[in-house]
């Protein structure tokens, strides 16, 4: 737990802050790099604390909790005795100040309990039941109902790598995720959920569909979520980004990613794409959505379409209500369209829907704008090019740079 020395008074404020607004613990990573006061997470007690700490620490990103009132006390004492301070190449080493700290209270006899106990509980984190820990990743990665009996009689037998076979069913489909657990190399008691793959046959398909996932903080997908990529889906969600020049660099993005069927590779799965400017919203404007001025009818579109779900719609037509199916395509930034029975429109019912002087759409500024979204739309070879509005980064199964940022996922 490094900080830059600059950043020393203003992580101490906030610490001293964040207590007397009620926050007893402090989790944060515990890697070698130094961290900001960003990637600092605060919590009422210890047990919020300790959870988020197995929900997110993974054999590559470690993450440990502290007492607040520790912290900013070790703090501050350093200030006054500047021989507890442990820094190293402008960097100050909080946690070993800390153990310092503490042996100096131990040294002069200074007995305050509360304190004391919180110390210790600083070497709780990854001495946790492997269990529970395991039972906690497993549950972030949509994977909550596999049998606990599996898992105890995996870790009973004590093999350095395992897997658990999980299926599940999505609509009429059947889909295995296969679980995959590492012992660590440090200490064998304690084990790694680090990935899962997930196989399933398509409807009216012969081939097994495999892909792998990675468990990682900040940019890993859900057992279903997974599945919606796998299937030509596109997600929305908030990632974490690291610099690949320096993995101590991360900052919050959001992003709409797909999955990307034809580029592979070395290790046989498709490559996933994050896209930037994925505006869905605007893209729905583009069609007479009934009810779509309605915000919670707008909503709920948008947050199935996120989510990868297919959104039910009925659009205005010369014709009358139509009713239809949309689903997210950021990868050629538009919309995919199909009729209630899930066919895929074909472009002259696309088009005479996008041609809005089939119905009354407000004003001469609005239809003209439309009418020319409808033109270029035109223009564009049906499927093959991705939409020049969006910028996007690819996600490395393998954690390699990425070619396209100096930032990648996770």
């Amino acid at each position: 737990m490094k900080i830059y020395q600059s950043d020393y008074k203003k992580i101490m404020n906030y610490m001293v802050e964040q207590r007397w607004q009620g926050y007893e613990f402090v989790a944060c990573p515990f890697w070698n790099g130094p961290i900001s006061k960003e990637e600092l997470f605060m919590f009422d007690n210890h047990l919020e604390a300790k959870e988020f700490c197995e929900a997110y620490s993974t054999d590559s990103d470690r993450f440990g909790y502290l007492p607040t009132r520790s912290v900013y006390r070790s703090m501050s004492e350093a200030l006054e005795d500047d021989s507890i301070i442990v820094e190293k190449g402008g960097l100050i080493d909080l946690l070993s100040m800390i153990n310092k700290y503490h042996e100096e209270l131990e040294e002069r006899s200074i007995k305050e309990n509360n304190d004391l106990e919180q110390l210790k509980q600083k070497e709780e984190v990854m001495n946790v039941d492997v269990f529970d820990y395991l039972r906690k990743q497993m549950l972030y990665a949509g994977l909550g109902d596999v049998p606990v009996n599996e898992l105890q009689k995996k870790l009973e037998q004590g093999n350095s790598e395992f897997q658990i076979n999980h299926k599940r069913k999505f609509g009429t489909v059947e889909a295995t995720a296969r679980l995959n657990f590492k012992q660590s190399e440090k200490n064998v008691e304690n084990y790694f959920f680090n990935s899962f793959d997930v196989l399933f046959k398509k409807e009216g398909e012969k081939e097994t569909m495999q892909q792998n996932f990675r468990i990682s903080f900040g940019d890993g997908f859900r057992f279903d979520e997974a599945y919606k990529l796998m299937n030509g889906r596109s997600i929305n969600k908030t990632f974490v980004m690291t610099d690949r020049l320096d993995k101590n660099i991360r900052q919050e993005v959001n992003a709409t990613a797909y999955m990307d069927f034809k580029n592979v590779d070395k290790y046989g799965n498709f490559e996933i794409v994050k896209v930037y400017g994925y505006d869905l919203e605007k893209k729905l404007a583009e069609y007479p959505i009934k009810g779509f001025e309605n915000e919670s009818v707008k909503n709920k579109i948008v947050t199935d379409l996120k989510n990868g779900e297919i959104a039910s719609v009925i659009i205005k037509t010369a014709k009358g209500d139509l009713e239809m199916r949309l689903s997210a395509n950021a990868q050629f930034d538009k919309l995919n369209l199909f009729d209630k029975n899930m066919k895929p429109l074909s472009k002259t019912a696309i088009k005479e829907i996008e041609n809005k002087e089939t119905v009354k759409q407000g004003t001469a500024k609005s239809q003209s704008k439309k009418q020319e979204t409808g033109k270029s739309q035109d223009k564009k070879p049906d499927g093959n090019k991705p939409g020049e509005g969006t910028s996007k980064v690819i996600m490395k199964p393998d954690q390699g740079p990425d070619k396209n940022s100096s930032l990648r996922v996770g």
